[in-house]
């Protein structure tokens, strides 16, 4: 694409006249990337399953909503930007696992042992012998420990209409191919297209991802947009 040279970077919005415009987005958003060079769909699929440092060669902006509140996010990587909010948005947690941990000491005992009863043979004079006595075996109660329940979850910024999360600049590329790519679970249709993420000045320097109206996903660049065949499901990731 273009190398944008005004404008922003927006999720959920993009620059308007003023590059200020929201982009009507309602949905639940993680692990936006903006990567420069070009992402195959396993590319992008082993992305979203085993995870990203930040540091790999070609990622530009790599934000994993690691904060859980507040109103600002920070990036994840070789370079670190900060977003802020446009209005209030929300958090919410996914993937949660619950990790309980427990300790204790394996039971240990004394093995019993005893003597073996002997005697003398009856020979018209009546039996006598030993009686066996033994040690009773005894050892250590086992005791476990355990530790209060973790709850790990992922975290993920949750967008309404009229609100969106901002850095002031556009992040650089340079004109080779480029990919945006994120995690989304779109919470509403409107009647207006909703822009995901837009990188650059709307209407002239720009691109990103729009869902259009009935849930198509569209790439954009420079205001114009290539609509596809899948359609985004709601409420889905």
């Amino acid at each position: 694409g273009p190398l944008p040279v005004d404008g922003k970077f927006i999720i959920g919005g993009r620059g308007g006249a003023n590059n200020n415009a929201n982009g009507n987005l309602a949905a639940r958003l993680d692990n936006v990337m903006l990567w420069n060079l070009a992402r195959s769909p396993s590319d992008l699929a082993s992305d979203m399953s085993s995870g990203v440092t930040g540091f790999e060669p070609g990622l530009k902006i790599y934000l994993p909503f690691n904060e859980g509140n507040g109103t600002n996010t920070t990036s994840v990587g070789t370079s670190v930007y900060q977003l802020y909010g446009r209005g209030t948005f929300a958090w919410g947690q996914r993937n949660c696992v619950v990790l309980t941990t427990s300790t204790g000491t394996t039971s240990t005992g004394t093995t019993s042992t005893g003597t073996t009863s002997t005697g003398t043979t009856s020979t018209g004079t009546t039996s006598t012998g030993t009686t066996s006595t033994g040690t009773t075996s005894t050892g250590t109660t086992a005791v476990v420990t355990t530790a209060a329940p973790t709850k790990i979850c992922k975290n993920f910024a949750d967008l309404s209409q009229s609100v969106s999360i901002v850095y002031d600049k556009p992040i650089t590329t340079v004109n080779t191919p480029m990919t945006i790519s994120c995690w989304i679970s779109l919470k509403s249709n409107t009647a207006v297209d909703q822009v995901v993420v837009w990188n650059g000045g709307w209407g002239y320097n720009g691109q990103g991802i729009i869902i259009m109206v009935g849930g198509n996903v569209s790439i954009g660049v420079n205001a114009g947009w290539t609509g596809s065949s899948y359609v985004l499901p709601l409420n889905t990731q």
